[in-house]
């Protein structure tokens, strides 16, 4: 506008300078507009990683979508370039290339680059020494043969099995691409990132990956698997706009869990509060504590929602990010409102505060009546 304001001087007059001025002031809305969306799309489309505690494990991630600013704060350039090539890499499913970059880079600054390394090293040994077989055009499947105890077809059923339930339950009808890796055994182990189980958005597909133990019980794998497609599916619905607890929430209605008896061991997170509570340190104690809350909390406020209007509600939930119109987009990004604001007013009628109110009152009623 300074610009705009330089250059047309004293030579127009005064109702044909404002009409330009507002004219270069709508320019600069839509251009912060259409730049701000790609930098969305560019944190959507270079994955998102979620993880879940099956069986009660809670794992120690330190995420693709942290990666970047781990590194950017504490390391050099060129030593954070190079762990941003072996992101790119991973991200693309390139992972021979990313292992064997990431071997050369040692653990890097601060010792985060083995968070990295080993969750790609977990990978590459199923990619390296497994199996590969496309069950469907859309499902492929990767395991080391010498690990399963049940016959992989069977393994191929119930993980069909199990997406078909969650298109159903939440009326999803695409096919998106995604492939399955059985983790090893020898990966069970407490130093490699999500080694229970996560689901990354990768550029050729959804990746899921699940600890080999899982396989042993067909409920407990069917579970995780319908748990991990819905990650699948809000990514795919929301264009990648879904915030953590809202994830978790589909997430763990999706995965047919028990519902919750009572609060978590770190009580009721505000709505400002919930979203980092997943990110707190799992290696303490407290840390735990939260992360546990953070996983009941999401799953009390999936069944509340539920309870409103029902299962594929919240599928209509994630529809709700991404079917704006340009003029809706441009006055959400104007009021500086958060998308699923706008979502579950358009779904249910609710403000976010109403949601995590009325959930916390609707799940204590709950719970008297269950005791």
């Amino acid at each position: 506008l300074a610009i705009g304001s330089v250059l047309l001087g004293d030579n127009q007059s005064g109702t044909s300078r404002t009409v330009t001025l507002f004219f270069l002031l709508f320019v600069d809305v839509v251009f912060a507009f259409f730049w701000m969306g790609a930098r969305r799309g560019r944190r959507a489309g270079s994955g998102q990683f979620s993880s879940k505690p099956h069986r009660l494990a809670l794992v120690d991630d330190l995420t693709p979508e942290d990666w970047g600013g781990a590194y950017g704060v504490v390391a050099s350039a060129d030593s954070a370039g190079s762990w941003r090539d072996v992101q790119r890499l991973y991200m693309e499913d390139h992972l021979e290339m990313a292992y064997d970059s990431a071997q050369s880079l040692g653990a890097g600054p601060l010792g985060l680059g083995l968070h990295t390394f080993r969750m790609i090293e977990a990978e590459h040994r199923v990619r390296t020494l497994g199996n590969r077989l496309s069950t469907e055009p859309w499902l492929h499947l990767e395991w080391l043969p010498d690990e399963l105890i049940r016959p992989v077809e069977e393994l191929c059923t119930l993980i069909r099995h199990a997406c078909e339930e969650v298109s159903t339950d939440f009326a999803f009808a695409m096919r998106p691409n995604v492939c399955v890796t059985i983790f090893s055994r020898e990966s069970d182990v407490p130093w490699v990132p999500g080694r229970h189980g996560y689901c990354v958005h990768k550029t050729p597909y959804h990746k899921i990956c699940l600890p080999a133990y899982l396989t042993d019980d067909p409920e407990q794998f069917t579970s995780a698997v319908r748990h991990e497609f819905a990650h699948v599916m809000t990514h795919e619905r929301s264009a990648g706009r879904c915030p953590r607890w809202l994830d978790e929430a589909v997430a763990m209605v999706a995965s047919r869990e028990p519902a919750p008896r009572g609060l978590g061991p770190a009580g009721w997170f505000k709505v400002s509060e919930l979203g980092p509570a997943f990110l707190e340190d799992r290696e303490s104690e407290q840390g735990r504590r939260i992360v546990a809350s953070a996983y009941v909390q999401s799953h009390v406020l999936g069944i509340f929602l539920v309870s409103l209007q029902g299962v594929a509600s919240l599928g209509r939930l994630c529809d709700a990010f991404a079917d704006n119109s340009f003029g809706q987009e441009l006055a959400i990004r104007l009021r500086g409102e958060r998308f699923e604001e706008e979502a579950l007013n358009q779904v249910y009628d609710l403000s976010l505060e109403e949601v995590f109110s009325q959930a916390r009152e609707w799940a204590a009623r709950s719970w008297t009546m269950r005791s």
